[in-house]
């Protein structure tokens, strides 16, 4: 309720200063070009936040995929030399689409 007011009184008191009329009876719209300028700043920071924030983790995920082909592949190599049965194939199949899957995400 408190909060309810103050922001009332708040809002009051810019409509008053964006309403008054100067000397030569005109509206000063400085005060709205203002407000409206700074929410607008203040709008463009976040969205900069957050791009920054989207870019950091797409790079992370980034190095995730190097490092699981890496594994991936070295993996695979080491189960074909020991193994030559259907386990390899299944092995490099869930490798693969786990890779996929990861690349899905970057997109």
């Amino acid at each position: 309720e408190e909060e309810l007011d103050f922001v009332s009184k708040v809002v009051k008191e810019k409509l008053k200063m964006i309403l008054e009329r100067g000397p030569n009876g005109s509206i000063n719209l400085q005060q709205l070009a203002s407000l409206e300028s700074r929410a607008m700043n203040k709008e463009i920071e976040e969205v900069k936040a957050a791009l920054s924030r989207q870019i950091k983790e797409n790079g992370e995920l980034q190095e995730k995929v190097r490092a699981l082909t890496i594994v991936g592949g070295k993996e695979a190599q080491s189960v074909l030399v020991s193994s030559k049965s259907g386990s390899a194939t299944r092995i490099i199949e869930s490798l693969e689409s786990k890779v996929a899957a990861l690349k899905e995400e970057l997109e």
